[in-house]
């Protein structure tokens, strides 16, 4: 009967945090100038992260922030699950259009060293 519940999201538990699935951070720069949309650059990342993973691109969770992507800088963050991090890095580095420029294991560190402006 519990798993039934669980099942059907009846019961609502939460997970310890060593259970939840590490994130990794990924920061990228657009280095061509045809892609000047950011849902052009997702569609870009999308495909890569799909060659990659195939089937498995799902449990890789991958998530563009939008709110983290600066036109003016042509800098943005994706967050990875832990284990597909660095062959997403791989992937995407095959691009000629986007290329990445580090990771890290928190967003605010990645934003800091990342998407501030280049002295």
């Amino acid at each position: 009967m519990i798993s039934r519940a669980l099942k059907f999201g009846e019961i609502s538990m939460k997970l310890k945090p060593s259970e939840r699935p590490k994130k990794r951070y990924i920061a990228f720069e657009v280095v061509s100038n045809k892609l000047n949309n950011d849902s052009i650059i997702y569609n870009t990342i999308v495909k890569s992260a799909a060659n990659a993973f195939g089937a498995d691109y799902n449990e890789a969770g991958i998530r563009f922030l939008k709110d983290k992507y600066k036109p003016s800088l042509h800098r943005g963050i994706i967050r990875v699950n832990n284990r597909y991090a660095k062959s997403l890095v791989g992937e995407i580095n095959k691009n000629k259009d986007i290329k990445t420029i580090g990771m890290s294991g928190i967003l605010r560190v990645a934003e800091k060293k990342y998407l501030k402006i280049a002295s």
